[in-house]
């Protein structure tokens, strides 16, 4: 039975406001450990990080796009100065707006970057529709409470033959050796500590591409990355840093953690008008 839209509505403002309460909490762990570049999976450098997810992005320098979870700006700010693209940034976090603002400043690149604070579930409420070449979440549409509203979001807000690309993590399609109580309940503990609403059906490889058809996408790409790994030292710092809070059992269970999900890539687009 599908709850009603009142009940929608504050449920997803409930789980928005657990979101932005993480970051005020870890904000400054993150940067300690991750810097920049708010992402669990990483390469050694950064920059390679970086350049693979434009290529695999197709980025064309004047395109227009908006960063849908920006976290502290630094890959808006690098593909707006190495790629020659336009920036919107979104994020729920003031703080990190804030910093994402003062690196724009201190860059002199205001006329090609801008960041608001919202919520990436009404995307068509801070930008115009049908306005944008791209729109991409770097480990940011974990968070979402809805993902089908998401994406029908970004629907509106992208050109048609605009793109849509995901780097996150997904949950595997197999036990890997778990049996499902264990399993499930791993899942549950990387839910609690991040904020996380997985399910895992619609979080899965194939639920994705479900929820992406659903929205109107035309979806070319699911894969896991395929970039070289630097062994999660610097997450793991970040959790070993943060292991006294109690819904953490990630620190110290990696291993247990990549059983039940993996970082994937996904790429799609809206269609042209007449296909």
């Amino acid at each position: 039975m599908k709850l009603p839209q009142f009940v929608r509505k504050h449920l997803m403002a409930r789980h928005t406001d657990k979101v932005d309460a993480h970051y005020d909490a870890y904000n400054q762990t993150y940067q300690t450990h991750l810097g920049d570049i708010i992402q669990g999976s990483r390469t050694v450098n950064e920059k390679d990080l970086l350049n693979y997810l434009a290529q695999n992005m197709q980025l064309q320098a004047g395109q227009k796009l908006i960063d849908a979870g920006c976290g502290f700006g630094g890959p808006a700010v690098f593909f707006v100065e190495n790629y020659g693209v336009n920036i919107d940034a979104l994020t729920i976090n003031s703080e990190q707006r804030t910093i994402t603002k003062t690196k724009i400043a201190l860059r002199h690149l205001n006329t090609k970057l801008s960041v608001k604070q919202g919520d990436f579930h009404f995307l068509s409420n801070y930008f115009t529709p049908e306005t944008y070449d791209g729109i991409y979440f770097f480990e940011s549409f974990c968070h979402a409470y809805d993902y089908e509203r998401v994406l029908r979001e970004a629907v509106k807000v992208l050109k048609p033959g605009g793109f849509v690309y995901i780097k996150d993590y997904l949950v595997n399609e197999s036990l890997n050796g778990l049996d499902k109580k264990r399993f499930a309940n791993i899942l549950d503990k990387i839910n609690r500590f991040y904020k996380f609403k997985f399910t895992e059906q619609q979080n899965s490889p194939m639920g994705m591409r479900a929820l992406l058809t659903q929205a109107g996408f035309e979806t070319e790409m699911i894969q896991p990355v395929a970039y070289l790994h630097d062994n999660f030292e610097k997450v793991s710092a970040f959790h070993t840093a943060t292991q006294n809070n109690e819904d953490n059992y990630i620190a110290g269970n990696l291993e247990d953690v990549f059983k039940v999900v993996g970082m994937y890539e996904l790429r799609a687009r809206k269609p042209l008008k007449g296909n």
